[in-house]
């Protein structure tokens, strides 16, 4: 019988470590990092055609733009105004349209840009810009 005995022995503890054993534990998920929000500003100063120039701030956690120009040839000088940013198949695209006889608009990709007035009878005035 004692044989038996040591020879139930390494069975039973077997047994119990399989059945004592605890099921894998799942994989604690890594934290993701908490980014803070977008606060800075990018800025650009450019020189345009018809000697008009302009300097946007462009502001990317409220999707606007703020802009301070000069163009003498629709009497805007020294003007500021806030444009909204809108749909563009590239590069960016910003609108004022707060005026409803004329509507703003700057487009800009890369170094380069296009400011532009359209007027509600059709007329439309637009200038090239050049980053400095």
């Amino acid at each position: 019988m004692k044989k038996i005995n040591w020879l139930l022995i390494p069975t039973i503890a077997v047994f119990l470590t399989a059945c004592n054993s605890s099921s894998p534990s799942r994989p604690t998920p890594t934290p993701q990092p908490n980014f803070p929000a977008q606060t800075t500003t990018t800025s650009g100063k450019f020189s345009c055609q018809d000697n008009a120039k302009l300097s946007v701030d462009y502001l990317p956690n409220v999707d606007a733009a703020n802009m301070f120009l000069t163009v003498p040839a629709l009497n805007l000088i020294e003007q500021s105004m806030s444009l909204m940013l809108a749909p563009s198949a590239s590069g960016v695209r910003y609108i004022h349209n707060v005026n409803p006889s004329v509507q703003y608009e700057w487009q800009a990709k890369g170094n380069i840009g296009v400011f532009s007035a359209k007027y509600s009878n059709g007329k439309v005035y637009q200038i090239n810009c050049q980053k400095l």
